[in-house]
């Protein structure tokens, strides 16, 4: 089979959704598919993130008639475990979140997990930021589900300000960095800096008890404004539309 993951062939790049989830949530599955889908030729592996598979869900996930989650996502190995596990047993094979809910995160706790990531790796980490749905997992991790657009935008200011050279500081709303010496940046294989991998985001319509999300105008214009490009799926025909629309916004490598 051609080597799908050739940044440099001109035909399709196929990803694969990274089975750590159910039966598949353990270090021995998650090494068994990286090791055969890089064989195989496969591009990418995309690890998911959930915290909490409630029995009676105050939002229900679209994705199931009852609204309940279904059974390979009642346990989930820690996404960034998963594709740390990945890393060392892989080479070739890109590796991404698809996605993490980022307010569930410290952003500078975060931003040390993922380069770390991306330098066990040698710079193949794409990070996918998401705003997350559940209701009962923003309560699980003690996190308000409000204003999330803003508190995204300012967990992105922070993974710039971690990620820059020299010295850098951070004073926002939620969060602040003193005046600290950033990491030295350097080149990878794949052309990247190794303290900077590159982002995705992804942002949904949530239910009415979470009035302050909704679908408005910044889920398509953050990606303009801070990724490298966009794939937009199940978007909704009307903002009045009432289920849950997610735009995942997924950059090229160039």
């Amino acid at each position: 089979m051609a080597e799908l993951n050739d940044l440099t062939s001109a035909g399709p790049r196929i990803g694969l959704a990274l089975s750590h989830g159910g039966v598949f949530a353990n270090p021995a599955s998650v090494i068994e598919m990286a090791t055969k889908a890089e064989q195989r030729g496969f591009a990418s592996l995309w690890a998911m993130d959930r915290v909490l598979a409630p029995i009676a869900p105050r939002t229900p996930y679209h994705a199931s008639a009852d609204g309940v989650l279904p059974p390979e996502q009642h346990t989930v190995l820690d996404p960034i475990v998963a594709l740390a596990i990945a890393a060392t047993v892989t080479q070739r094979i890109g590796l991404g979140t698809n996605v993490l809910v980022a307010p569930f995160y410290s952003p500078i706790v975060l931003a040390r997990s993922l380069t770390a990531i991306d330098m066990a790796s040698n710079g193949r980490l794409t990070v996918g930021l998401g705003l997350g749905w559940s209701a009962d997992e923003f309560d699980a991790v003690g996190v308000p589900q409000r204003h999330l657009g803003a508190h995204l935008e300012e967990i992105l200011d922070v993974l710039d300000t971690v990620w820059a050279d020299g010295i850098s500081s951070h004073r926002g709303e939620r969060y602040h960095i003193a005046p600290r010496r950033s990491c030295q940046s350097r080149s990878n294989d794949h052309g990247r800096r190794s303290c900077s991998p590159p982002t995705h985001q992804q942002g949904s319509i949530e239910s009415p008890d979470a009035p302050t999300v909704g679908h408005r105008p910044d889920c398509r214009s953050r990606p303009s404004r801070r990724c490298s490009a966009a794939c937009v799926t199940w978007l909704p025909a009307t903002d009045a539309i009432r289920t849950p629309c997610n735009c995942s916004f997924v950059p090229t490598r160039t």
